[in-house]
Order: structure tokens, then sequence, then C-alpha cells
């Protein structure tokens, strides 16, 4: 037997539809760092949207490099954009600076997940060739 919790508290939102900063238009995925900033996948804006621990002073990843972005993971280190448009993934620093991007070459793909296995190899899932894809 399943419980419905209805009383749990709200303790923060932020953000409404838009293209300024601060701003949403279809926000796909989240991801905490370790010094508690969130990271925002903004998938029609085309960018990462960078937030404090209490959700202010919104700052963007490189928008121009970015398309649809679909995920988002984070090392101490590196930030993992999977985009979907254009089917790669982006690895910038946590200051912004792109570091790499990797494409797979072939049939057209359609990445939706992202994540990192222990050794900080890149695995995606592909829904177009039914496939799971790890890169290194």
């Amino acid at each position: 037997h399943f419980k419905i919790a209805t009383d749990i508290p709200l303790v923060a939102e932020r953000g409404s539809k838009g293209q300024q900063i601060g701003e949403f238009k279809y926000p796909r995925n989240l991801a905490v760092s370790n010094n508690g900033d969130v990271y925002v996948a903004d998938y029609n804006n085309h960018r990462v949207q960078i937030f404090d621990s209490s959700l202010l002073h919104p700052r963007s990843l490189t928008q121009h490099l970015i398309k649809h972005p679909q995920d988002i993971k984070l090392t101490a280190d590196e930030v993992y954009v999977l985009c979907k448009d254009n089917p790669c993934v982006h690895v910038f620093s946590h200051a912004g600076e792109s570091l790499r991007f990797l494409i797979s070459r072939g049939k057209m793909q359609m990445y939706l997940s992202l994540c990192l296995d222990s050794a900080e190899n890149i695995l995606v899932s592909d829904s177009f060739t039914h496939r799971i894809k790890i890169f290194t």
C-alpha cells in the first residue's frame, strides 16, 4: 500500500516562461554541483543556466554551442551537456569554457539520456537505433 503525501512543503521556486536569464523555455533536466550550484538544461532557449544553491544569481553557459540541451551531468571539474538536435555531448568547465565535444558517426541518432560511469566514460541512450552507447 502506498501513502500519498499531499502536504509536502514547497521550499523555493524560481523562473517563468521567457528568454531572459532566469527564465526558461522547457527546462529538461537538472544537476547539482558539489558546492550546491543548480544547473538547468534550458531546452528551447538553447543554453544551460546555472543558479546558486538558493536559486538566485543565474548565469548561462556559452549559448551558441548548445542546441536543445536534453540532459546534463556534472563531475568535480566538468559539465557534460547532451544535445538532441545535433546528437553530441558538449563538455564545459564549470566556468563555462568549452573543452571538447563528442559526436557519433553513422545513422541519425536521437540521444535522450546521459550518464557517466565511475571511470567517467560517457553513456547515452539512443532511441533511434535502440542502443546504449559508451564513449571514452
